[in-house]
């Protein structure tokens, strides 16, 4: 029975992982979400920046707030735009980066020769993307190995 759960826990985990594949195009990005929220603050009042975070502004904070606003306008194009610098800065932190699954394939059937190759092709893809899903499947693939070791071995 606790193999059952075991193996029935592992099947969940992992199906859940390669649905976000198909996750529903039409949502909007968490990078568009964060760059509309960016233009927001940059055009947002103290007042209207205490009442929507529900704390009272002092000194250090105002200033604070001062330098954010200013370097988000700062980084902003006349047509209410980011820079291109400023942009690649906000993929790399808030960048959606989806279920890559050549990456998985990869990492997966390959293992670790898998990951190397992720590293090596060159294409248009984002390789970041690709190749942390490249990790993803050697995991997963590392995991369901020793899941089916224990498995195997324990019942002999």
């Amino acid at each position: 029975m606790k193999k059952f759960l075991l193996m029935l826990t592992l099947v969940s985990v992992i199906v859940s992982q390669s649905m976000a594949a198909f996750v529903e195009k039409d949502a909007p990005s968490k990078m568009t979400i964060q760059k509309e929220q960016l233009i927001r603050l940059a055009t947002m009042t103290e007042a209207e920046f205490e009442q929507a975070s529900g704390q009272q502004l002092t000194g250090m904070g105002r200033f604070a707030f001062k330098m954010a606003q200013k370097r988000i306008k700062h980084n902003m194009n006349a047509d209410g735009t980011f820079k291109k610098r400023f942009e690649k800065r906000l993929n790399r932190y808030y960048g959606d980066e989806g279920f890559h699954i050549g990456g998985f394939a990869l990492g997966f059937f390959f293992g670790i020769i898998g990951v190397a190759v992720a590293y090596l092709i060159t294409n248009g893809d984002d390789i970041t993307s690709r190749t942390k899903w490249a990790w993803w499947g050697l995991a997963t693939s590392a995991l369901l190995s020793i899941a089916f070791y224990i498995i195997i071995y324990s019942s002999m």
